[in-house]
């Protein structure tokens, strides 16, 4: 019995924090003006489904063969895998803010200014799954002046609405007038 006590609230503990915690995490960025789920970065949000549904299962099982195990043991296990499952999608999201951009709500240290973007390279139409995808590489600096890159796909349904950020955002920046050299040829495309 004290085995399952404390085990129950170490579990239900951990994953609430965690919950809580992604929740602050996202509260706390203003002026999302974007918003999308990578593809890849749904792993762990399966493997908490997956938890959830086998506990779910469990649950049920345990509670129509009417078992000795406690039945708050079971919900609390239930509850924790949802309060995880919860945690794990407010975490798969990218951020764009009008600030910069933010790849992943839980780790914010590695969120990207909009001025230390020096460049990007886009390009149309990458399948990841059944689902096509605008890949954009950025090239920016950190903080100690170190060359770095960052890499996002951005699904074609928020297409427009990046693309005019990005525009607004770097294309200003980036614009350069060029001169036209007579009796050298021009790069091709």
């Amino acid at each position: 019995m004290l085995f399952h006590l404390l085990t129950v609230f170490f579990v239900v503990g951990t994953t609430g924090v965690y919950m809580l915690v992604s929740l602050v995490n996202r509260m706390r960025i203003r002026r999302v003006q974007v918003s999308w789920h990578e593809p890849w970065r749904y792993r762990p949000f399966v493997l908490a489904l997956l938890y959830v549904s086998f506990q779910g299962f469990m649950t049920f099982y345990l509670w129509s063969v009417h078992s000795s195990l406690y039945p708050w043991v079971t919900g609390a296990y239930l509850f924790s895998g949802l309060c995880w499952l919860i945690g794990a999608y407010i975490n798969s999201e990218v951020l764009v803010t009008e600030y910069g951009i933010i790849p992943r709500v839980s780790q914010l240290e590695r969120a990207v200014g909009w001025r230390q973007i020096v460049d990007y390279v886009v390009r149309s139409g990458e399948r990841r799954g059944p689902k096509k995808y605008d890949r954009y590489t950025f090239f920016y600096l950190s903080a100690y002046g170190t060359r770095k890159r960052m890499d996002l796909s951005v699904p074609i349904s928020r297409r427009k609405r990046f693309q005019a950020l990005v525009q607004r955002k770097l294309d200003a920046r980036f614009n350069v007038v060029l001169t036209q050299i007579y009796g050298h040829r021009q790069l091709d495309p």
